[in-house]
């Protein structure tokens, strides 16, 4: 199975690294893409094969978010990644969540425990100014 990377395009677009070999994926910077889904699909196609055909439920899988701001339509679409997440780690496999946040930014806090929720997931908060 191939990684998935995806330059940063503009500043609307996110830069995403999946890797296939470490099970570690990365979403930096900000989303308020016009066409989400056109984005984002081929995100959720990578996680769907990585947790079933690559590895299975066996398979580590680190997913670090670095979203600063998101549009609605963006957050629809982060919310499907987890919930594809979620479903490899009720087939057992391995899933740490980690979103990287300003400790002034309480609206996105908000945001990511609304996710947790949402998704049934823990969601790590990691702090970028301590």
């Amino acid at each position: 199975m191939n990684n998935l990377i995806v330059e940063k395009t503009s500043p609307v677009t996110p830069y995403v690294n999946f890797n296939a070999e470490t099970g570690i994926c990365e979403i930096e910077g900000q989303s308020y893409i016009a066409n989400t889904y056109a984005f984002y699909e081929p995100l959720y196609a990578w996680l769907e094969e990585f947790v079933t055909v690559a590895g299975g439920s066996h398979k580590d899988v680190d997913f670090n978010l670095k979203i600063t701001y998101f549009n609605t339509s963006s957050s629809k679409c982060i919310l499907e990644m987890l919930r594809i997440l979620r479903k490899h780690k009720e087939k057992g496999g391995s899933l740490r969540i980690n979103w990287y946040l300003s400790r002034q930014d309480e609206d996105l806090e908000d945001e990511v425990q609304y996710f947790a929720v949402a998704a049934g997931l823990d969601i790590q908060l990691n702090w970028l100014d301590n």
